[in-house]
């Protein structure tokens, strides 16, 4: 059985091509091989598409569950997806790397391109390529310059 507490964790996994499929980075990181979890501080997750980088996300706090291969991120962390141009930041996301679903609740701000929109949950499957805004949404366009 391994308990204990590790800096400067990577932890990567990849496809049968070689490809990644994601790598977590950690600051610190304290592992429970009874709970079959790990709790991270200051997190840097990258899920791959491809082989390619599709979302970058940094969490102040992240728990992951070997178990329900759950991710838990809180804290109030940030995201991009470099490919498309957009970026969220949230209070809480669970991602589940069987399933490919997360879903964000807590002042959510989602931006692509010009268009800004604040919502108290989002949900949405990785690779991101939609992502669905729910409960008191707000918007904002910034007109384009020329």
């Amino acid at each position: 059985m391994v308990t204990g507490t590790a800096k400067g964790l990577t932890l990567t996994e990849a496809d049968r091509q070689g490809r990644k499929l994601y790598v977590i980075r950690s600051k610190a990181t304290a592992i429970s091989e009874l709970k079959a979890d790990a709790t991270l501080s200051d997190a840097q997750i990258t899920l791959y598409e491809a082989g390619v980088p599709n979302v970058v996300i940094v969490a102040p706090r992240t728990r992951v569950d070997a178990k329900s291969k759950d991710v838990v991120m809180w804290g109030g962390l940030s995201a991009r997806a470099p490919s498309q141009g957009a970026s969220f930041r949230v209070d809480r996301l669970t991602w589940n790397a069987g399933t490919k679903l997360f879903r964000g609740e807590g002042h959510v701000t989602y931006r692509n391109g010009p268009a800004t929109f604040w919502a108290d949950h989002m949900t949405g499957s990785t690779p991101v390529k939609k992502v669905h805004l729910g409960e008191s949404v707000r918007f904002r366009i910034e007109p384009t310059r020329k």
